[in-house]
């Protein structure tokens, strides 16, 4: 697991938690503040823990600025003896420290209060050790900050951009359905979270597990998951979002919750509307955490929801393109069959004409017959074609 040792006191914590557990002071070691000059507002801050950082646009990135200016992994930040050095990649664009140009595959310090200008940011970073003059109110200002980079309500607002800005690049409803549960994991921080597709036939709801993976974004590849099933149906039921924090202590809480040791669950419908306007259940979003629980982050559930309905809306898309190509794919299979029919019908007329040339039977019946046999399952193949077409 990925850890970091806290700047104020040196005590190694895991990298998930935002406040030292030994000091409690605010984790992060520095914080770079945007200037108001590209996508992000003056004073929108990223936090900077002490130990080696990506910085890019895609969600596993530790410093996450997703804007189109910026690359996935487009540099790193490297923590030596409590300062930040960053490193340009030779294929990233050009980024400036204080006004001059980085120069690729070379670290550069960045020293309290530089600017750094990539894509279309400018950002100022501040570290938090302070300075021996400074004054109690620029110390207090200075925790003040601390604090406010810690926020995980400025995190998820930050995935969830992420997960909006690259849904739409996807193309199919896997890919959908594994980046939600990624998006899930991490702005949760729950065990392991599964996604379903839900479609209907005869009346009757059909749940089919699409992916789940744990906490580490692993494949969980177990044939029956450990879930709650009653949950599950809740939603099915009712296509409400169930947040369960403590199974303990609420009263919502289920027996097959009791039975798996789930102690904090959240379960999203993923629904549209459908041409009579009534709500669809198209698939469910699952999560949990077992053994003990997880204090679910205030706000959570305005940034599950928004993500939700994003996830929803480009199901339907990439539904339509999965429909489309399984008809390709149908076809593809029905004229791979129906040309190996045709070739099987070839090679006997073929044959039979060997034996003729070679005047292996002087008895035309046998001639005939294999002529019958050739008619009869082009006939075959005749009526086959029309009712598939």
């Amino acid at each position: 697991m990925e850890s970091y040792n806290c700047y104020s006191c040196g005590f190694n914590n895991p990298i998930a938690h935002t406040h030292c557990a030994k000091c409690k002071k605010s984790g992060a070691a520095a914080a770079l503040t945007s200037t108001g000059t590209g996508s992000f507002p003056e004073g929108f801050i990223w936090p900077l823990f002490p130990k080696n950082l990506s910085l890019g646009a895609a969600p596993a990135d530790d410093v996450l600025i997703p804007t189109n200016k910026i690359q996935d992994h487009h540099c790193r930040l490297d923590f030596v003896k409590g300062l930040f050095y960053l490193t340009l990649p030779k294929t990233a664009p050009p980024a400036f420290i204080g006004g001059q140009q980085v120069r690729p595959n070379m670290k550069q310090a960045l020293n309290d209060g530089s600017s750094l200008k990539i894509g279309d940011e400018e950002l100022k970073i501040t570290y938090f050790n302070g300075h021996e003059g400074f004054s109690e109110k620029e110390t207090f200002e200075l925790k003040q900050l601390a604090e406010k980079s810690v926020n995980p309500t400025v995190s998820r607002l930050l995935h969830i951009i992420a997960f909006k800005r690259e849904v739409i690049n996807l193309t199919s409803s896997a890919d959908i359905f594994s980046f939600a549960i990624d998006t899930v994991l991490r702005i949760t921080e729950l065990d392991r979270a599964y996604a379903f597709q839900v479609t209907s036939e005869d009346d009757q709801l059909k749940v089919k597990e699409v992916i789940a993976k744990n906490s580490d974004f692993t494949i969980i590849e177990e044939e029956d998951f450990s879930i709650s099933r009653s949950i599950m149906t809740k939603v099915l039921e009712n296509q409400g979002s169930v947040f369960i924090q403590d199974a303990d202590k609420d009263v919502n809480s289920t027996v097959s919750m009791a039975n798996f040791n789930i102690k904090t669950v959240i379960c999203l419908p993923l629904t549209v509307k459908n041409e009579q306007g009534e709500r669809e259940l198209i698939g469910i979003i699952y999560a949990d955490k077992t053994l003990s629980t997880t204090p679910l982050p205030s706000g959570i559930n305005s940034s599950l929801q928004s993500m939700r309905k994003i996830t929803s809306h480009h199901l339907v898309r990439t539904m339509m393109i999965d429909d489309a190509q399984s008809d390709v794919d149908g076809f593809k299979s029905y004229f791979s069959n129906l040309n190996g029919e045709i070739q099987k019908i070839r090679d006997y007329l073929a044959d039979t004409s060997n034996h003729i040339e070679a005047g292996t039977s002087s008895d035309s019946n046998v001639f005939q017959e294999r002529v019958s046999e050739c008619s009869e399952a082009l006939k075959m193949l005749s009526e086959s074609v029309k009712q598939n077409f």
